[in-house]
């Protein structure tokens, strides 16, 4: 399945804030996408999130940036964000999501649709899009 996304409706988190309420504190925001607010979070389990209502609804989980746009971007964002200078320990805590969902290697999933691989996203679609939301 290939991602189908329009570079234009993301923001850089350096040009906007977050629409949505995220009450968490260890989270990061990347910037937004079509109305959904991108998060990294650095809690226990290393993450992304992408917000995108009042009432708290979200989708996450990085294994599945391969089908699901904002957490694409937001998985883009954050490759973006470590080839910028920041702090060395958010660097450490990057580069572990990154290493961890490389998508070098097919993803077992386990959801209640039932289990199955997915499949890794390709460097260079990646690579292009890191480019076109640099700053």
């Amino acid at each position: 399945m290939t991602l189908i996304y329009d570079v234009s409706k993301f923001t850089h988190r350096t040009k906007c804030s977050p629409l949505h309420e995220h009450d968490c504190d260890k989270c990061m925001f990347l910037g937004q996408y079509d109305g959904h607010d991108l998060y990294f979070c650095l809690g226990r389990e290393k993450t992304l999130i992408a917000r995108n209502g009042p009432e708290g609804d979200y989708s996450s989980g990085s294994c599945f940036a391969q089908w699901n746009i904002p957490l694409f971007m937001a998985y883009v964002a954050l490759r973006e964000l470590q080839s910028s200078e920041f702090d060395r320990n958010l660097n450490a805590s990057v580069c572990e999501l990154l290493d961890r969902n490389n998508y070098t290697n097919p993803v077992y999933v386990r959801c209640s649709e039932g289990d199955f691989n997915a499949l890794p996203l390709n460097v260079n679609e990646v690579v292009p899009v890191i480019q076109a939301i640099t700053v």
